[in-house]
């Protein structure tokens, strides 16, 4: 019952999308090269079973944390700027504050408020901060604010920097999405585009493609041209999809 539950939490952490793209490429890749509607829950199960035990269908999050994490230095640079410390601007980021984040980043400020109030070490703060936002900016910023504490290096200049790296990226990679849309939608289509093919020879000439289901060799010509697309798909979504 709790891996169950614990299942229906993460159905938002999916990409639909690639799920739904898939589901449609394979039944119809089967029902195309192999005319067989029993092989068509093959794909079901594997797909299912992926979700379950892989990553492979999960929303990047990434965009998320930076997002989060933006919000987060522009309210303790606020802090920082006024002569706080780090900790300091920490404490005073109220829980109302962030209880409009989600309930992971919620829980990870509570922890951070916790190991401050616990007067633990900066470092094991920044862990924790990262263990909140898992992105490698989090990393980068707290190797430079631990640095800081050796060389008594303006902490507000650091966080603005930082913020000024995560605007550029951010606008960098919203670029790159806006100039691959047509590309992506492009490669789905031509992803689909053999399926449709066959789909319009069966209806123009029925039984003209019988041959390449009941022969031997027919099946062998139809597994090795399914493959050669599943092959395409599979360079084609890795051509188009850029890890920023």
């Amino acid at each position: 019952m709790k891996a169950l539950k614990i299942n229906k939490l993460k159905l938002d952490n999916f990409d639909w999308a690639h799920i739904f793209f898939d589901l449609a490429f394979y039944i119809l890749g089967i029902l195309s090269f192999y005319d067989s509607l029993l092989i068509c829950i093959l794909p079901i199960v594997v797909i299912a079973l992926m979700m379950l035990f892989t990553s492979l269908y999960n929303r990047s999050l990434t965009q998320d944390y930076r997002r989060y994490l933006t919000e987060f230095l522009n309210y303790i640079n606020s802090n920082l700027s006024t002569g706080m410390t780090f900790e300091h601007a920490i404490l005073s980021y109220e829980k109302d504050t962030f209880s409009k984040f989600d309930k992971h980043i919620s829980n990870g400020f509570e922890k951070i408020i916790k190991a401050i109030r616990m007067n633990l070490s900066r470092e094991q703060v920044l862990k924790v901060l990262y263990d909140v936002f898992p992105v490698k900016e989090t990393q980068q910023f707290s190797n430079i604010l631990c640095q800081s504490m050796s060389t008594g290096a303006n902490q507000s200049f650091i966080v603005s920097i930082t913020l000024d790296k995560l605007h550029i990226k951010q606008k960098t990679l919203e670029e790159i999405n806006t100039i691959l849309f047509q590309k992506k939608a492009e490669q789905r289509i031509l992803c689909l585009a053999p399926m449709v093919i066959i789909f319009m020879i069966k209806d123009m000439s029925p039984g003209y493609m019988d041959v390449m289901y009941t022969t031997l060799l027919g099946n062998i010509i139809m597994t090795v041209s399914f493959l050669m697309v599943i092959f395409m798909k599979v360079i084609s979504t890795k051509i188009t999809n850029i890890d920023f």
